[in-house]
């Protein structure tokens, strides 16, 4: 598996919950797969009244993914590169992403799922979301996840043309590179 394919499948898996701080199966195998304990039905109503999450998977669960997922690529990572050797930048650049891995993807997550922080203009765009939606019919708000064509791992903004994991640049041609 991939670093990035790993990363990736979290986040699609944990935002095509539906529910707020729910579940599904494909999340449950996930959490199973790394070795996660899901969270008990009763702590998930706790934190569905705490919060006013969207949708998706838990964040504690989403988290402890991430760290399980940053514990296996740091576990691979003197496999893949030669820390010595001449690839000793790219694998000390790589180790400093791992360890961060979990925390900044993590905080990626929440800002999908958590509601934005109200600011001067909430009233005003309230106001006319409602009537806008009034005009409209309701509908679920959807994630989509964009995806690297190389290495699958999570592309979050459209304007970001290099991948975060492998470094391949949309419309580049050639062979592929691994992470």
């Amino acid at each position: 598996m991939q670093l990035g394919r790993a990363v990736g499948d979290a986040f699609s898996m944990a935002l095509a919950v539906v529910e707020p701080i729910g579940s599904s199966p494909d999340w449950e195998k996930l959490l199973e797969v790394w070795g996660v304990p899901a969270i008990s039905m009763d702590e998930r109503e706790r934190m569905r009244r705490a919060t006013h999450v969207s949708h998706g998977a838990p964040s504690d669960e989403m988290y402890a993914v991430l760290t399980r997922i940053s514990q296996w690529a740091n576990a691979q990572l003197p496999s893949a590169y030669d820390c010595n050797g001449p690839d000793e930048r790219r694998y000390q650049n790589l180790r400093t992403r791992i360890s961060d891995l979990h925390r900044v993807w993590h905080q990626r997550y929440k800002a999908q799922v958590m509601p934005a922080p109200p600011s001067m203009f909430t009233h005003a765009i309230s106001h006319a979301m409602e009537s806008a939606s009034s005009q409209q019919s309701t509908t679920h708000k959807r994630t989509i996840i964009l995806r690297c064509q190389n290495c699958g791992g999570p592309r979050l903004t459209e304007s970001k043309l290099e991948c975060e994991f492998c470094g391949y640049h949309l419309g580049e041609s050639g062979p592929r590179r691994q992470w």
